[in-house]
């Protein structure tokens, strides 16, 4: 295939990837908003400091013992460098530029995994489908679980021949891991690539996710202690009947059925689990038994080195597992209603489709009819799975309107004591400045 060609088609796809997310839902950058903490801890804070001698303190601001690189970044540019007016169109592009670079990974990096033009179409379609990804849409103070999702790409993506490239990767490495945890979950897995591979590059990509996972220890554990910490509260007691069930729901039985037909099974599971634990017990072991069958048929399916499917596997069940663990819920089975929690599953979820589609049978095998029963299976659901995750698209966005950030800064200029109302609905900001 002609360079210039390879090029164009890659071109054509990511401007199509634009053309997407921007059409789910184009008011969200013709009147952007601030979201939830985005703006209650990050924009409040950076407007505290804004052009004041102590700005830079935006960029190392610390909310309840966890650090967040990339709405601190947002957030002090927006503060320091634009009209409050312009502020939610500075967050909300550089939310999307993180989007985007999902996209750009995957078309223009190379894996052995999505190595041909139709499987990274297939990957680009994938993610930009994936189901609950609501609440991640657009915002930069969920962009740490976009992030999480960039550190699986690079993780099996070989790495860059190019000087920029390397650079480009590692500065992905680096912001992923310093904006959020969820990043620096897949951690292990890289020293797994480095011990197999055996490449300076991935030993370099593995000590800069190590020095961002130590960071986030020790801020974790030095705010632990702190009045108004959520640290402690994240890791409550989790039964495994609960947990088996929220990977039913939010994930696997979800990209099969749908939305609408899991929110059912919830209403089911959750009149079985008041009425008659055993009963519970029986069913959860049953959707266990589902669970590991299909992992297994994604084994029986694959035709990867034995570190390769390690760290397949392991990204999904490694995010998974620890973000339900630790969810800021109490009662972790709230998080077994479908929906609830978007932020936690999106990566799993696309992650999961993406080891789906590094699984399906090659051309190759296509031609000369060498297909078994677990490729088929697995192809009817990934197709399944997307056809759903098209379906939904323009109807699962968490929340599609709101108070105008315009009207509101307005009347915050006629009254500064005016509450900003923000997005979701409830939500208020009050603007202060050092000294003031």
């Amino acid at each position: 295939m002609k360079r210039s060609h390879l090029l164009s088609w890659r071109l054509a796809a990511f401007v199509g990837c634009f053309g997407l997310i921007v059409g789910r839902a184009p008011g969200l950058l013709l009147a952007p908003r601030l979201w939830a903490e985005e703006g209650t801890r990050y924009f409040t804070y950076a407007y505290y400091f804004a052009n004041s001698p102590a700005w830079y303190r935006g960029f190392v601001n610390i909310q309840r013992g966890y650090f967040a690189l990339w709405p601190n970044v947002s957030t002090t540019i927006a503060a320091n460098f634009v009209a409050i007016e312009q502020v939610p169109l500075v967050t909300t592009v550089l939310a999307l530029s993180v989007q985007l670079s999902v996209f750009a990974i995957m078309l223009w990096g190379t894996s052995t995994l999505w190595s041909t033009p139709g499987r990274k179409l297939g990957g680009v379609l994938l993610i930009l489908f994936a189901p609950l990804s609501g609440e991640v849409w657009l915002n930069t103070i969920n962009s740490q679980f976009i992030f999480a999702l960039i550190t699986f790409l690079i993780l099996h993506t070989k790495p860059a021949i190019s000087r920029s490239a390397i650079w480009a990767y590692r500065g992905g490495l680096g912001l992923a891991g310093l904006t959020g945890v969820a990043a620096c979950v897949l951690t292990p897995l890289f020293l797994i690539k480095a011990l197999a591979e055996h490449t300076r590059e991935r030993v370099v990509q593995m000590s800069i996710l190590t020095g961002c996972a130590c960071l986030h220890i020790f801020i974790l554990l030095q705010s632990a202690a702190e009045p108004g910490a959520s640290v402690a509260t994240r890791w409550t007691p989790l039964e495994w009947q609960t947990l088996v069930a929220i990977m039913w729901t939010q994930s696997l039985g979800l990209i099969v059925v749908g939305l609408e037909h899991t929110r059912g099974f919830f209403t089911v599971i959750t009149a079985v689990r008041t009425l008659d634990p055993i009963r519970f017990t029986l069913l959860c072991s049953a959707i266990l038994g589902v669970e590991l069958f299909f992992l297994l048929l994604l084994r029986a399916s694959m035709r990867l080195q034995r570190h390769e499917q390690l760290t397949l596997i392991g990204s999904y069940l490694s995010l998974m597992i620890l973000s339900i663990f630790g969810s800021l819920n109490p009662d972790k089975f709230e998080l077994v209603y479908p929906g609830v929690g978007q932020r936690y599953f999106y990566a799993p979820n696309a992650i999961l489709l993406l080891v789906m589609l590094a699984h399906l049978p090659t051309p190759l095998a296509l031609h000369k009819h060498k297909l078994h029963w677990p490729s088929l299976l697995l192809t009817a659901l990934l197709t399944v799975a997307l056809g759903w995750g098209v379906w939904q698209y323009q109807t699962t966005l968490l929340v599609n309107s709101g108070p105008n950030w315009r009207e509101q800064v307005q009347m915050w200029r006629v009254d500064s004591m005016h509450q900003i109302e923000i997005w979701p609905a409830g939500w208020k900001i009050q603007l202060v400045r050092a000294g003031s």
